[in-house]
């Protein structure tokens, strides 16, 4: 290995995931792919432990299955029959000659579903969007119409491919969002606050 000049290209690139809005684009306060990336290498985490898969191989694929947006954009429900989206090419594109070409593979196998590993990172990625969505209904977005156009529960519960996804999608759908300051620590509840 030369020097690091595609690698840094590829960082760099990698970098504008920040001011990409996941596609939720019509609601104030969505997502940037790069937010969302973070929340589904957690969620695939805790899927591949559930299911005794490969964590570094789960985890690799979830870091790298939305980095090609950063050329193809994040397409909503509603652009998508209008678009062909090349998500290998741009993969292959921005990943050729870096110190990371290797993991090539891992995106042709979340294309696919491949594996187990792939399987578990699309229901983390469904899950995610789950989540999402049900935040910024609760903090009172401008986009509730869009939300309950997108918002079939069952008809996501069905495309889910694991066990543990299936699971992890209801106890989702059971919860609201910020439900867990109720029961974490506070200052409040200590009688500190404000001390």
């Amino acid at each position: 290995m030369a020097n690091f000049t595609n690698d840094v290209d590829f960082l760099y690139e990698v970098g504008e995931l920040r001011k990409i809005i996941r596609y939720f684009q019509y609601a104030q306060g969505a997502s940037s792919v790069t937010e969302h990336t973070f929340r589904v290498c957690m969620t695939a985490l805790i899927l591949a432990k559930r299911e005794g898969a490969d964590i570094t191989k789960t985890v690799l694929i979830a870091l790298l299955h939305d980095v090609p947006e950063v050329r193809t954009g994040d397409a909503n429900p509603w652009q998508k029959p209008y678009l062909e989206i090349h998500t290998e090419k741009a993969a292959h594109d921005m990943l050729s000659g870096t110190t990371l070409a290797d993991l090539l593979p891992l995106i042709h196998d979340y294309e696919k579903r491949e594996s187990l590993e792939a399987k578990i990172v699309k229901d983390a990625d469904m899950i995610e969007c789950e989540m999402e969505m049900r935040e910024l209904k609760e903090m009172g977005s401008n986009c509730n119409a869009y939300f309950d156009a997108l918002g079939d529960t069952e008809y996501v519960f069905n495309k889910l491919r694991t066990e543990s996804g299936k699971a992890m999608y209801r106890e989702v759908c059971n919860r609201r969002p910020f439900d867990h300051f109720q029961r974490s620590p506070n200052t409040r509840k200590s009688n500190k606050h404000g001390t």
